[in-house]
C-alpha cells in the first residue's frame, strides 16, 4: 500500500472477506510501498536512465503520512489481520526514523538490489534488526521494462554457459545464496519455471565475480532523496 492509502485500511481490513485479503480474514504480508505520499504511479517516467519525478521529495508531510501509514498497519498487526508488516524502498534514514514512532519494528524490506546496485550496509542493518530483505529488479530490469543490462553482462553470460543455467538464475541464485530474498515477476511459463529452479550452487569465486559488478548502478526510482 501507498503512503496515501492508509486512513480506511482498519476498517477494511476488519470486515470478514475484505479485499485486502483476496475474500480470506488474515493477510500474510503487507508493506508500506514508499518513503512518500505521492499517488501510484508518480514515482515518474524513465528515459534511458533518469527519471522524471511527479512527487515533492522535500515536502515534510512525507514523514508523517509515514508514521500513520505505519501506525495503521500496527494496528492491523496487533489486531491479528496480517501476519507480517513491512516497508519497501525505505534507505537505512528512513528505517532509524521509525525507531522515534514504531512499536513493531518491519518484518520485511523491499528494495532494489542486483549485482549493479548492491547495498551490503542495508543488508547487514536488516540481519541486526531481524528484518527479512527482500529483492525487486533482480535481474537489473529498467523502469520501462525495455533493457536488461545484467541479462547481457559477459560475466553473468560465461557463468551461466558454465552452469547450463540462464542469466537469469545466476541473478536469482547469486542473491539467494546470500541470504537475499527475491522478488521476480513474470508470466511467461518458461521463466517463472526458469526462476523456481535455483537447485544449484554458485562457488565463491563466482559470487565475488559477479560482486565486482556493482556499479552503484540503480535502474529503479532513487527514494534517498525523499526527506
Amino acid at each position: 500500500m501507498g503512503c496515501n492509502s492508509h486512513l480506511p485500511l482498519y476498517p477494511k481490513m476488519s470486515k470478514p472477506g475484505n479485499e485486502f485479503c483476496g475474500g480470506h480474514n488474515i493477510l500474510q504480508v503487507l508493506v508500506v510501498h514508499s518513503v512518500d505520499g505521492a499517488q501510484p504511479g508518480a514515482h515518474g517516467e524513465k528515459s534511458g536512465h533518469k527519471i522524471s519525478f511527479l512527487l515533492d521529495v522535500s515536502n515534510v508531510v512525507n514523514i508523517q503520512m509515514r508514521q500513520e501509514s505505519w501506525k495503521a498497519l500496527e494496528d492491523c498487526y496487533d489486531k491479528g489481520l496480517i501476519k507480517a508488516i513491512g516497508v519497501s524502498n525505505y534507505c537505512l534514514k528512513h528505517l532509524e526514523e521509525m525507531k522515534s514512532y514504531a512499536r513493531t519494528f518491519p518484518h520485511v524490506l523491499q528494495v532494489e538490489h542486483h549485482p549493479h546496485y548492491v547495498q551490503p550496509e542495508l543488508v547487514e542493518y536488516c540481519a541486526h534488526h531481524k528484518i527479512h530483505y527482500q529483492a525487486y529488479s533482480s535481474l537489473g530490469t529498467t523502469v520501462d521494462g525495455n533493457c536488461n543490462p545484467l541479462l547481457n553482462n559477459e560475466v553473468v553470460k560465461e557463468i551461466a554457459k558454465n552452469h547450463n543455467k540462464s542469466p537469469a538464475q545466476i541473478l536469482l541464485r547469486w542473491a539467494t545464496q546470500q541470504g537475499i530474498g527475491v522478488l521476480p515477476k513474470s508470466l511467461d511459463p518458461v521463466h517463472i519455471e526458469e526462476n523456481i529452479s535455483l537447485d544449484f550452487l554458485l562457488d565463491e569465486k563466482e559470487i565475488n565475480r559477479l560482486n565486482t559488478l556493482d556499479t552503484r548502478c540503480k535502474y529503479a526510482w532513487d527514494p534517498s532523496i525523499v526527506i
